[in-house]
């Protein structure tokens, strides 16, 4: 079930990028023919672009595409390099922790205060700063798996993961 929410989430990323492509398209060719201006594609390109990357950073995670360094750990005996491992995949549930815990005191911060964005578009500050919380959640968990079964990780960083 886990799995599942991060790869439609990836997809959900998949989506959203599709769809961005034909607005930018549209706007562009729009303009270019002279025929209108789509003058809210600008503030939905960076939204977008921010939703895309907080969506799909747990599959990226999961699968083991993000980058690593591990020319320290290719040295080490097994044993050392699974206890480097472990600590390296706490240190990352750590952080994903604190950072869960900061992005949720923001977004009721904003949802309490009720504060609008005024651009192109006026929307609830808040809406922005959803997928924050869920994406730190999500991040933590799966840095929570690798260090209870160090094998998980490995296999993500072997690309032995399930994809989409």
């Amino acid at each position: 079930m886990f799995d599942r929410i991060v790869d439609y989430l990836a997809a959900l990323a998949g989506l959203v990028l599709c769809a961005l492509i034909v607005l930018v398209s549209v706007d562009v060719a729009a303009r270019n023919f002279s025929l209108f201006a789509i003058p809210w594609s600008l503030e939905i390109a960076q939204i977008s672009l921010y939703f895309m990357t907080f969506l799909a950073a747990p599959w990226v995670l999961k699968v083991g595409g993000h980058i690593a360094v591990d020319l320290l750990v290719q040295n080490l005996s097994k044993p050392r390099a699974r206890a480097v491992g472990r600590l390296t995949n706490a240190i990352g549930a750590a952080v994903c922790g604190v950072l869960f815990y900061y992005s949720v005191r923001v977004f009721l911060d904003f949802a309490i205060d009720g504060q609008t964005v005024h651009g192109a578009i006026i929307y609830p500050r808040w809406l922005v700063y959803i997928p924050a919380p869920t994406t730190f959640f999500l991040m933590f968990v799966i840095f929570a798996r690798w260090v209870v079964d160090p094998s998980k990780a490995t296999e993500a960083r072997l690309g032995k993961s399930e994809g989409l």
